[in-house]
């Protein structure tokens, strides 16, 4: 394409934007080369920016939204989009947040919680015996039951495990896996439970604690002391790990933690016999 042409696509380009967003003037005048990089999708970036002017919390999935524009070019043109959103409904959007969908208040795919109901009474009446359940987290952030005990295991074997456990009343056990404990951080009635957490003895583990309990104050680890893992470490290693940062442990977890990064040794949940756990949780009163 001859420069000619070029600069007069921009200008066109250029004044198709700033006739209908007067707001983007000095935005254009900052990026001429995005102008430029887009000159082939200003009609349906304008579609875009358009609706969503006219409706700023749509409230629907991006699919759903009612725009003549192919069904993902709004997810092909984020980056672009949500510099101009971020100015044309500026009241409205949540600029906190990284993700598009949230941040322009849409509908999105949430993270499910999936968690065993570890009180028959608590199943039976609500939810018909089934014990095994996973809902949307925003549905788990304001779910109301009698619950005074929340256990947070690192894998799927403990989480299974927990269901051969002499039943806890009042209790569920959850399903963090891993590091996605975060979709946990929002969760306001967890202030009000017993709340613990059980992860591999190893460094990730107590860094996944550090984290949860950044969220979280009252969290208190379970299984996760020097004589669980003595008692059956077998000299498997783990994963190195790199962070350098203070993490919010009590003064037994950090030597533990600190002994165990520097040897890299890791103890699994799995493991640890059932009989042990029993023990555990009995010695910490879970059972009542």
């Amino acid at each position: 394409m001859s420069k000619e042409k070029e600069v007069k696509i921009f200008k066109q380009d250029s004044n198709l934007i700033l006739e209908q967003f007067p707001v983007l003037k000095e935005w254009a005048i900052k990026n001429p080369i995005k102008i430029i990089q887009n000159k082939n999708n200003w009609d349906n970036i304008l579609k875009v920016c358009n609706y969503f002017k006219e409706n700023p919390q749509p409230r629907l999935y991006i699919r759903e939204l009612p725009i003549n524009v192919h069904t993902k070019f709004i997810e092909k043109n984020q980056s672009i989009i949500r510099e101009l959103l971020d100015i044309i409904i500026s009241h409205y959007a949540s600029k906190e947040e990284i993700n598009f969908e949230k941040r322009f208040n849409l509908k999105y795919s949430e993270p499910q919680v999936r968690f065993k109901i570890l009180d028959k009474e608590i199943s039976q009446r609500n939810f018909m015996g089934i014990d095994d359940i996973a809902i949307p987290i925003t549905q788990f952030e304001s779910m109301l039951l009698p619950i005074s005990k929340v256990l947070i295991v690192e894998n799927k074997t403990s989480l299974y495990t927990t269901l051969t456990l002499p039943e806890m009343n009042g209790a569920i056990a959850i399903f963090g896996s891993g590091y996605s404990v975060n979709n946990l951080k929002n969760v306001g009635w967890f202030k009000d439970v017993e709340l613990l957490y059980w992860g591999d003895i190893d460094v990730q583990g107590f860094e996944i604690l550090s984290q949860f309990r950044n969220y979280h104050q009252h969290v208190k680890s379970l299984l996760m002391d020097k004589e669980t893992f003595h008692t059956f470490f077998e000299n498997e290693t783990g994963t190195v790990s790199n962070i350098g940062i203070e993490l919010n442990l009590s003064e037994q977890e950090k030597l533990l933690y600190d002994n165990l990064k520097i040897k890299n040794w890791r103890l699994e949940q799995e493991k640890i016999p059932l009989a042990w756990v029993v023990e555990k949780l009995k010695f910490e009163q879970l059972y009542r």
